[in-house]
């Protein structure tokens, strides 16, 4: 059973790139999931990450119409992502109350 978030995205991902999901109902029993929990689960994936999820009704599977995967996890932001982040302020190390320069 996939019941965190996480691992159930990855699941449905691999699934999804190897075109073995089958139907609906297929899809949810392969991760233990309700159809509804499924068609929520894909709907987000859409919505919210841009995956360009379709269904084939020929091979009844779920695919991918363009290459690619979802990728989660932690990377570093550059320098410059953290200005656009921070918006102008300026950093401190907030442990030793010390400036740390600059205009971030």
């Amino acid at each position: 059973m996939c019941n965190n978030f996480y691992n159930r995205t990855r699941r449905i991902d691999n699934l999804i790139r190897r075109r073995a999901t089958g139907n609906p109902g297929e899809f949810a029993r392969r991760l233990g999931m309700s159809i509804s929990g499924i068609h929520y689960a894909l709907r987000k994936l859409k919505e919210d990450l841009g995956a360009p999820i379709a269904y084939d009704k020929k091979l009844v599977c779920y695919y991918y119409q363009e290459e690619g995967l979802i990728e989660m996890g932690f990377r570093t932001l550059s320098e410059i992502e953290q200005r656009k982040i921070n918006g102008g302020f300026r950093k401190f190390l907030i442990s030793e109350n010390r400036y740390l320069g600059g205009l971030v």
